[in-house]
């Protein structure tokens, strides 16, 4: 128990972030549920927006801008998830198309021959590559 109430201290790095779930409460709620976290020793929370029903908007908006002050005026920190769903970096669809995340898939080949014939047809498929998505296709040999 003594290592939980170290945790809680605001002098430790607080590892104790609940999820403050957001379902566009109004003030006076999000209020007494501060009340309620540092009444247990919690000076750090995250807030969970997914189920708010105005996430990105004016609504949350505003409660982003009311717990924002509450949380100064009382000293604690917070962090908030980014997404309405995992994976994240959309931000619930508000990302246009041209802005969304790319990523670039790498494979990697170590082919050891120790003087056998390596039958490369079996590890690699060009029938099967997209070939307008291919930056480069490299092949050197190790030094010995």
């Amino acid at each position: 128990m003594n290592a939980f109430n170290e945790l809680k201290k605001d002098s430790f790095p607080s590892h104790l972030w609940p999820f403050f779930w957001q379902h566009g409460e109004d003030q006076a709620v999000l209020s007494d549920y501060l009340d309620a976290m540092q009444t247990q020793g919690l000076s750090r929370f995250c807030v969970e927006s997914r189920p708010h029903p105005e996430f990105l908007k004016d609504g949350w908006w505003k409660t982003m801008d009311f717990l924002v002050a509450e949380s100064k005026k009382r000293g604690m920190k917070f962090w908030i998830l980014d997404d309405a769903k995992f994976p994240t970096g959309y931000a619930n669809g508000q990302v246009p198309d041209e802005l969304k995340k790319r990523y670039l898939q790498i494979h990697q080949y170590d082919l050891v021959n120790q003087g056998y014939p390596i039958q490369q047809d079996i590890l690699f498929r060009p029938e099967s590559w997209n070939l307008s998505k291919i930056l480069s296709i490299v092949k050197t040999r190790s030094k010995k």
